[in-house]
């Protein structure tokens, strides 16, 4: 199902004649059935032979609801071996694909239950002790309690009476935002579900994205706290900080949990490890005004504690940009924060560290009107080439080449099963990217 069309025009050239290098995956998360999509990766950086594979689970986009039923999340789509999983958000399931590595192709396996509410984001790591045994977390939001502006109508989510109770005291919903801890099998396919490791209060929100770090003995995860966002001065009667949550892991068992929160930081959705395993970079897309240079925060990491040691302003100053979504190089020299509200993705250069050394100009992509639109990233692993996923009205994939300056737009993928949606904010609300090599 690819739309190949002449260079420069919106599917960019021939790719016939192309090389492939490699396939990358989103998926359609739509108001009906989720599908995934698959795209071969060419040399010179474009995508083409789009191919749909249905999951058997549904999608969680809502477009009659406020803000068109938008939400956030980072993750939800893995690789492991030879296996592709897609967590299914309108469901509340996961499913499990074979996948040929030769050819891109998928081959559905299982569909499991997620063990929560709306799950948004997969992480794994090898097991030390089993063959063929990886340790999956799956991360379950259940909903995102929120106060905005619906239009001109102004909304407090899920209702007036929620914000009355206490939301620090243990409630019934708790076991329903969650991370679900499973065995998966390598060699099946089999995805067995083990334990929840942790459940998660109201007050700090669900989960939004969750990582096992290099060397897989921590665990970390975002939680989206209560932000009061489209307005440039969340009101701090309704806000609530999200917090940073780091274990350490051990064969399936959680211990040392260590939380790291600040108060006026709000809406924390993607974050990447270093490559030394010691700082995270998160990006916050609902700062309160006083921080709103603080869309991207620098973490430390010891056994003990979690500590800011630096914050960096996202997109244009003094901008409502909403970061939300990061990347980070195979060669671990850049991180990038894509801001959803003003779809700009900021670059910034790292040391041998990880420290961030310098603050690269922001690249904006024509998009229309289409405002806001970006999500998901994915770099080639020859930090060549980056990808940006035009989510929620646009339903395409941004191209950019990658430069001593930051990066450089070059052109989009009209994605031909949504197409005919464009511009229809909401209907479908693409969610996780990744991709591997040939």
């Amino acid at each position: 199902m690819s739309c190949d069309k002449k260079k420069g025009q919106d599917n960019t050239n021939n790719n016939e004649s192309q090389k492939i290098v490699g396939y990358v995956y989103t998926s359609t998360n739509g108001e009906g059935g989720n599908q995934i999509i698959k795209l071969a990766r060419y040399s010179d950086g474009t995508l083409g032979q789009e191919k749909v594979y249905e999951t058997g689970g549904k999608g969680g986009s809502d477009s009659s609801a406020p803000v068109n039923g938008d939400y956030d999340s980072q993750g939800a789509i893995q690789i492991i071996d030879n296996h592709l999983l897609a967590a299914n958000t309108g469901d509340n399931t996961v499913t499990v694909f074979d996948l040929d590595k030769k050819t891109g192709e998928l081959k559905k396996n299982i569909v499991v239950s997620s063990h929560g509410e709306r799950p948004v984001s997969i992480s794994y790591t090898k097991s030390n002790q089993e063959p063929n045994i990886y340790w999956v977390a799956v991360a379950n939001q259940w909903g995102i309690p929120t106060a905005l502006y619906d239009g001109n109508k102004y909304v407090e989510l899920p209702s007036k009476d929620f914000f009355k109770q206490d939301l620090k005291k243990e409630d019934p919903s708790d076991k329903n935002r969650n991370i679900s801890l499973y065995k998966f099998n390598a060699k099946t396919g089999e995805l067995i579900f083990t334990k929840l490791l942790d459940t998660y209060k109201r007050y700090w929100g669900g989960p939004v994205q969750v990582i096992f770090n290099h060397a897989g003995d921590q665990l970390a995860l975002t939680t989206w706290g209560i932000p009061h966002f489209l307005t440039e001065n969340p009101d701090p009667k309704f806000v609530k900080p999200s917090q940073v949550i780091i274990y350490d892991f051990k064969e399936g068992e959680p211990s040392n949990k260590r939380v790291f929160e600040e108060e006026g930081l709000i809406g924390a959705v993607g974050f990447n490890w270093s490559k030394k395993d010691n700082l995270l970079y998160v990006t916050y897309f609902n700062p309160i005004k006083e921080k709103d240079n603080q869309g991207l925060v620098v973490l430390e990491v010891t056994s003990d504690k979690i500590n800011k040691i630096s914050s960096h302003e996202t997109g244009a100053s003094a901008d409502v940009d909403e970061a939300c979504w990061t990347a980070i190089s195979p060669d671990y020299k850049r991180f990038y924060a894509v801001s959803f509200g003003t779809n700009v993705i900021t670059p910034y250069d790292l040391d041998e560290t990880g420290k961030i050394v310098k603050t690269l100009s922001y690249t904006g992509v024509n998009n229309k009107g289409h405002d806001p639109d970006l999500k998901d990233m994915y770099i080639s692993s020859d930090s060549k080439y980056a990808y940006c996923l035009g989510s929620f009205q646009t339903f395409t994939i941004k191209y950019f080449s990658i430069t001593d300056n930051g990066l450089k737009y070059s052109g989009e993928y009209n994605v031909e099963t949504t197409k005919a949606y464009q511009g229809k904010t909401g209907k479908f609300n693409f969610q996780g990217f990744v991709g591997y090599d040939l």
